[in-house]
């Protein structure tokens, strides 16, 4: 059973926010909320056999308060404690199951044909893709964009001889852009802003309403 307490470190709420025009810009659904948890236990159930997990993806009362608001995000619900208008950001120990729970959501917006697709990249992989392709920030301006284990890549590759912090020119491209992008990490702020600086992080502010995912590992 997955057991996920939820604690907000922040939540400015957007007044501004234009129901109107949320196709256009982030990924939404139309579903009742037992269709929601259906479909979420369904991709949990799913991502645990990819992975040749024989446990089972549950909901429980110790994480229903954390499933109801990622419902009301997900619908766009304006009485969500989210801000509508920013992405998610998971940050939580090792094991908890942020990851897990943040495919399992995402994937929901992919399996829907009028919503906006969530492309879904590991920050290694990201990297990887840098160093292969030179420059894939013009296809991730502003698309919306789920990366998984933010802080676990090399801060620095070297591309065509040229020194280049990937997540350091990545993240203000897509700031100033708007584009919808959700995160998970092993770190804490404190811990991202010496990787990546203060002003990096300020920005991820700004981005994301951030969630802290607690609980013991469940990989063993």
């Amino acid at each position: 059973m997955i057991q996920i307490s939820n604690i907000m470190e922040q939540n400015h709420k957007n007044p501004l926010f234009d129901r109107t025009n949320i196709a256009g810009r982030r990924p939404f659904i139309k579903v009742s909320y037992d269709q929601f948890c259906s479909r979420l236990v369904r991709n949990g159930n799913q991502l645990l056999f990819s992975r040749g997990i024989s446990r089972r993806f549950e909901l429980s009362p110790k994480n229903e308060d954390l499933i109801k608001q990622l419902y009301l995000y997900a619908t766009c619900n304006e009485t969500c404690l989210y801000d509508l208008n920013k992405g998610l950001f998971f940050m939580g120990s090792i094991g908890a199951g942020k990851t897990l729970l943040m495919k399992a959501f995402l994937m929901i917006f992919n399996q829907e044909e009028y919503s906006k697709n969530v492309r879904i990249l590991s920050a290694t992989d990201y990297v990887e893709l840098v160093s292969r392709d030179g420059n894939p920030i013009q296809d991730l301006r502003k698309k919306p964009l789920f990366i998984d284990d933010l802080g676990k890549e090399a801060d620095e590759i070297k591309v065509y001889g040229k020194d280049i912090r990937p997540f350091a020119e990545l993240l203000p491209i897509r700031y100033e852009s708007g584009g919808i992008t959700f995160f998970t990490s092993n770190y804490n702020l404190e811990s991202l802003s010496k990787f990546y600086g203060l002003h990096i992080v300020d920005r991820l502010r700004e981005m994301c309403t951030f969630i802290t995912i607690t609980g013991e590992s469940r990989r063993h």
